[in-house]
């Protein structure tokens, strides 16, 4: 298949060495979740970043709060292999007709980026028109699905 202009892009390579994931979260996101998932993406040599679509400290779960790297309006899909969306039910019905998560969520689709979700996202999988096909898994999966790219499908 062809390779996307990821990072880092060698087809059947199953580790997460030196490889780019971008964690979306919003207010509300489990997290033991997200310190599970970023634990075992630098324990497994990756770079987890961390994306929000709103603006300064975003409280998770626990009451606790985490200042995330990026904002989601002024990161690009294009810049990760792969992409993790945790969000709560809560988040997933508040941002289920966010035009930036959307947008953002076709584009890496688009560029055949692996897309890791929690359940609450099916909600704005289907908003954004994307269906948990090939390459859109859960995301206990995502680190399986790396070692592919995968073909543009029809929204």
């Amino acid at each position: 298949m062809a390779h996307s202009d990821s990072p880092a892009s060698d087809e059947g390579d199953l580790s997460l060495d030196d490889r780019k994931i971008a964690i979306l979260i919003a207010e509300g996101t489990e997290a033991q979740a997200l310190i599970h998932l970023v634990r075992h993406i630098h324990e497994a040599g990756g770079h987890a970043a961390i994306i929000a679509s709103e603006q300064g400290r975003i409280r998770l779960s626990d009451h606790s709060a985490i200042m995330p790297e990026a904002e989601l309006a002024h990161s690009s899909s294009q810049n990760f292999d792969a992409v993790a969306v945790l969000l709560s039910e809560r988040g997933a019905i508040r941002h289920r007709q966010d035009m930036a998560m959307l947008t953002w969520l076709r584009e890496s689709f688009a560029d055949r980026k692996p897309i890791g979700y929690s359940e609450p996202l099916r909600l704005v999988l289907g908003m954004a028109g994307i269906v948990p096909v090939e390459g859109v898994v859960t995301i206990s999966e995502l680190p399986q699905a790396l070692s592919l790219r995968y073909a543009v499908l029809a929204y």
